[in-house]
């Protein structure tokens, strides 16, 4: 029965989705909408199991072609403050992440439909999912022709990312001092901002890497002005994260570019990257190393209606920083970079709310033993 209803919500609001974007908002601005889209086919498959029954070619071709949709409702929510429930929704881009990467234009434009969506749901502030952030520069070439504001959430997952760095070193009972520390993607809006915070901190070095020899020179440059007294290092190359502790993953990438031979004998990794950029045949090569979901944070009481591929009650630190915006009812974008502000302003919001880190798992599993 409850597959039926499924299918049944799932075929109206494809279908009347479109529709609704071409009529006048009837509703006020009090509401919020998170967008997501599929990962790889069996993202695709989770929620709406009726597509087992297709090709995976066919799958992939109705996912590249498909508009946005409304998916579920997000019930839970209240504002501390006043008690008031507030409305929110998940609006599903059907493309996949290695189709939007292929054809970012494309995949843009998709964002700005479920953007157009959002708003005639009454959505004031919509948060981007996975790879809408990166298609659309973090949210920065959005522009200004939106009536809502927009949340790219890397605030909130460089923090969670930060933390859960921290809490595994401590775990591990290693000192900061002796520690190297890598951040894959550190020139990315994520990895900058947790690359400032790690620099903020007490390691003996921080090895930057990402692709583009400039940027990396000016997130170098950037750091060294705020904190003159940190060892920094960078690399182009993934291999250069062999000299590392602990390595933080943070890139945009739907490929696996971790091998084995990369990581250090006892590596901590933390993986924030959503398609994973680790393979799970790591866990069983390489046993000495420990993997870690990062970005991921309880927010209990909240219910989403849909599978997002975690455990229910969990949330990705994206979606998280939408939930606090909106329920704060902040009037402006977080766009592009994160700020040393609005990490604070974050960090506090997540305590007002009870929102705290999941257990750590690893690829899904939850992890009993820390080496």
């Amino acid at each position: 029965m409850n597959k039926i209803i499924k299918t049944s919500e799932f075929i109206f609001w494809f279908f009347f989705s479109p529709l609704l974007m071409i009529m006048p908002s009837f509703y006020k601005k009090d509401r919020y909408c998170f967008l997501v889209h599929p990962r790889d086919i069996n993202d695709f498959i989770r929620p709406y199991p009726f597509f087992r029954f297709m090709p995976k070619k066919i799958i992939r071709i109705f996912a590249y072609y498909s508009w946005p949709f409304r998916a579920s409702k997000i019930t839970g929510l209240k504002c501390k403050e006043t008690g008031k429930d507030i409305m929110g929704y998940i609006i599903g881009i059907p493309m996949m992440a290695d189709q939007m990467l292929a054809n970012r234009e494309k995949a843009a434009k998709r964002v700005f439909s479920a953007i157009k969506l959002a708003e005639r749901l009454g959505c004031g502030v919509v948060g981007l999912g996975m790879f809408t952030s990166v298609v659309t520069s973090g949210g920065e070439s959005i522009g200004a022709k939106k009536k809502c504001f927009v949340v790219n959430g890397n605030t909130t997952t460089a923090l969670a990312a930060y933390k859960t760095a921290d809490i595994l070193i401590k775990k591990r009972n290693l000192k900061k001092n002796r520690v190297k520390i890598a951040v894959v993607g550190s020139t990315g809006s994520t990895g900058r901002a947790i690359s400032y915070l790690l620099s903020a901190d007490d390691f003996r070095e921080i090895i930057l890497i990402a692709r583009n020899t400039k940027n990396l020179s000016d997130l170098k440059d950037g750091i060294e002005k705020s904190n003159p007294g940190c060892i920094l290092s960078v690399s182009c190359d993934i291999k250069d994260i062999n000299d590392a502790d602990v390595v933080i993953v943070a890139t945009s990438s739907a490929e696996n570019l971790i091998k084995t031979e990369h990581l250090k004998n006892n590596a901590l990794v933390v993986d924030i990257t959503q398609p994973r950029n680790i393979p799970e045949d790591i866990l069983t090569k390489r046993k000495d190393v420990l993997i870690v979901d990062g970005g991921l944070i309880d927010t209990a009481g909240i219910n989403y209606n849909f599978n997002l591929g975690i455990k229910r009650g969990q949330a990705f630190a994206c979606l998280c920083e939408t939930l606090l915006v909106a329920a704060e009812n902040i009037n402006r974008d977080f766009v592009g970079h994160a700020s040393a502000e609005d990490v604070l302003l974050m960090s506090g919001l997540l305590n007002k709310y009870g929102f705290n880190l999941s257990k750590f798992t690893s690829f899904g599993r939850e992890i009993s033993h820390y080496g």
